[in-house]
This record gives C-alpha cells, structure tokens and sequence, in this order.
C-alpha cells in the first residue's frame, strides 16, 4: 500500500521533503517532536489537494458513478483502490476548488502573512508545502492542456507567457518566504 501510494505521489513527496528540509535547516529545529512535526505538517501539506476527490464524492456531486464507486472504495476500507480509482477518473471531476489558481492565490496570501509573523514550524511547513505542490501541478495541468480547469475563476485563460509571469511570480514568492523563515 505505501509503495503504491508513493508511485502515485512521488514527486509531491520530494517537493514537500524539500521543503520541510529546508524550514528544518533554517530554523534549527533540535526537538525531534517538532522535526517530526515539520515534516507530517509538510507531506499534509504535499497531499491536501486530493481531498478535492473526497468534496466531490461526498459533497458536491453525490449522485455521479465516480462518487458511488469512490464511496463504496471507501466504506469497505479499500484504500489502495479507492487511490488507483481516483488517479485513473480524475479528469471526471470538474469541480476542484482546491486544484484552481484561487486556492493557489490565497496560499500565497497567507504563505505571505505567515513568513512575516512568529508563527509555529507546524503551520509554515504545510503552507509552504502546498504551495510548492500547487506550483508544480499549475505546470503540470499546463503540459496537460487543461489550464481552463485550473483558471476557472477567470474568462479568459491565460496565454503561454502569461502563464509563465505567474508561475514564476509565484516560484520567486515562495523561494522569498522560505528566505524569510
């Protein structure tokens, strides 16, 4: 189960354990509690936007064949399943408030917020880290050419170039964030 979980994930991990990595090294983390803290926070942080799939079948659409069989997954506790059933229909869902560049946006807002206050490595770790993991599925939805489904918010998607400003805007943000831990 964790191997399969990783083969879907791998590149969520790596980003996140980067990131905890680099708020473990810059704030001198020496209570093992809170290392191990930093860095749960910042794999919860990497995986927050699966929950999408669990809105969708629970809340948003209860009706629709991806819900029911993403349910039924669920109440037999067959997890393993449920994730390869929720990674090979994903493009089924269309409502994903938190795979959109709204979500994306008040990251920022708050990663920005954070990294200017005193607040705990915990909360630092899984903001930061879902906004990494967001930059990466920004370009990732990019190679897929869905960007309407992430710039859902606006009329008009944005143009290559214009998607390249923002994603690098959003990089330099959060590599100045991180500077400021």
């Amino acid at each position: 189960m964790i191997r399969h979980i990783f083969n879907f994930y791998k590149i969520h991990f790596l980003i996140s354990l980067t990131i905890a990595i680099i708020i473990i090294t810059k704030s001198s983390v020496a209570n093992p509690l809170a290392f191990v803290a930093v860095i749960a926070s910042s794999i919860m942080g990497g995986i927050i936007f699966e929950a999408d799939y669990l809105a969708f079948a629970y809340f948003l659409d209860k009706e629709s064949i991806f819900s029911q069989t993403l349910r039924g997954y669920l109440k037999d506790k067959d997890f393993k399943n449920a994730l390869t059933y929720t990674q090979f229909h994903k493009n089924e869902v269309t409502d994903k408030p938190l795979n959109s560049a709204l979500f994306q946006f008040a990251l920022t807002v708050l990663g920005g917020l954070i990294a200017f206050s005193s607040s705990l490595l915990f909360v630092k770790a899984l903001v930061f880290s879902a906004l990494a993991v967001s930059i990466y599925k920004a370009i990732q939805i990019y190679f897929d050419n869905n960007l309407s489904s992430w710039f859902w918010i606006l009329k008009e998607q944005p143009k290559r170039n214009g998607f390249f400003i923002y994603i690098g805007t959003l990089t330099i943000l959060l590599v100045y964030f991180l500077y400021l831990i």
